[in-house]
């Protein structure tokens, strides 16, 4: 039988799961989930979808398979702690951290690229540590079909082989980004313009303000002091190549969320080996500041769980931010309704949400 504090954290990840279904079950589609579904070209992430809205079709049948990618991240993720924690309760408290994220959240009850790079990344992760070297070059190579990001994973890799001396994964890595540019893989056209501080903003989304503060800070400590081991370099390197980038041009953080989130170890293993260097009297401002972070944490991700009740109540005035959601599912739901099956609108992402519900564009 499992102890008492085990068992409530079953408990926890039962509720977890059960709610989130909820969440993908009830969402109307979003805008960049319309686009995928309809773009032209086949991804793994359009054909994950249009799978699932076969067997389901509505919304939580769009999301099926990144609901269960979530499932096998989650496992993956618990699995890869034990490199880095040697007592259990360190390893589940990284899980819970990892679990409540926003960006874990979104990337598993929307249909995103994100799920299948956070499961290719993990996998590689999960395969190197475990010394299957070869193994592992099936998510590195499976990752450059899936998304463009991953020729910045390619090139930390890279650097980790060369600074830490690992002559296998720097050639492999080396290899791999000499087959990205010759397979002329498309990056998207840039939208020149300096958004450091947007993108900074959209980090603190990912993980809630306070831990992205505390999060930035394990990771320059680690780069004066610490073991830069591998999940270091991908996350140190995903965040100054992203932050790099946006002085330039407008990016999606999200492209890169997914080489950032498992890095959470790296923020719980910082924050327990501040703690316990110190007696239990001088432990009291680290474990408030902890209580402080884990607050933002929860209010962050219950923003997320209940944001349709929070935008009923409010309405889209108050609540803009998933207006993009609901306003186009309201519209169609009211045309519907009074017999119409098309709609004047020209917004291509608005007319791919309202072509899922069964309406065209008004010609």
């Amino acid at each position: 039988m499992l102890p008492p504090k085990e068992q409530r954290f079953m408990l926890f990840v039962l509720l977890y799961a059960t709610v989130l279904v909820l969440v993908a079950a009830t969402t109307p589609i979003s805008p960049s989930e319309a686009y995928l579904f309809f773009q032209e070209e086949m991804t793994p992430t359009m054909f994950l979808m249009h799978w699932g809205n076969a067997l389901i079709s509505n919304e939580l049948g769009l999301r099926l398979f990144f609901l269960l990618l979530g499932c096998v991240n989650a496992c993956l993720f618990y699995t890869i702690t034990a490199f880095y924690f040697d007592k259990k309760k360190d390893r589940l408290l990284a899980l819970f951290f990892y679990l409540m994220l926003p960006g874990v959240i979104v990337s598993t009850v929307l249909a995103n690229d994100a799920a299948v790079i956070t499961f290719l990344v993990l996998l590689f992760l999960y395969l190197y540590l475990h010394e299957k070297p070869m193994a592992s070059l099936l998510p590195l190579s499976l990752l450059g079909l899936v998304h463009w990001s991953a020729l910045y994973f390619y090139i930390v890799l890279m650097l980790y082989g060369l600074f830490q001396k690992r002559k296998a994964i720097f050639l492999s890595a080396t290899a791999a980004i000499l087959l990205f540019v010759a397979a002329g893989t498309t990056i998207p056209d840039p939208i020149p313009g300096n958004y450091f501080f947007e993108t900074l903003g959209i980090g603190a989304t990912i993980f809630s303000p306070l831990l992205f503060i505390y999060f930035f800070y394990a990771l320059y400590r680690t780069l004066l002091r610490g073991e830069r081991n591998l999940l270091w370099y991908i996350s140190f390197g995903a965040l100054m190549i992203s932050l790099g980038l946006s002085l330039q041009e407008r990016i999606k953080i999200t492209d890169f969320s997914a080489y950032l989130m498992p890095s959470i170890i790296i923020a719980i293993h910082t924050y327990l080996g501040s703690l316990r260097v110190h007696l239990k009297p001088f432990q009291q401002r680290y474990k408030l500041s902890f209580r402080l972070i884990a607050l933002s944490l929860l209010l962050s991700s219950l923003s997320l769980v209940l944001h349709q009740p929070i935008y009923r109540l409010l309405g889209e005035t108050y609540y803009p931010v998933v207006a993009p959601v609901y306003v186009p599912y309201d519209k169609a739901k009211k045309l519907k309704t009074n017999g119409e099956d098309c709609v004047k609108e020209s917004r291509q992402k608005v007319l791919y949400q309202m072509r899922y519900y069964g309406l065209k564009k008004c010609f």
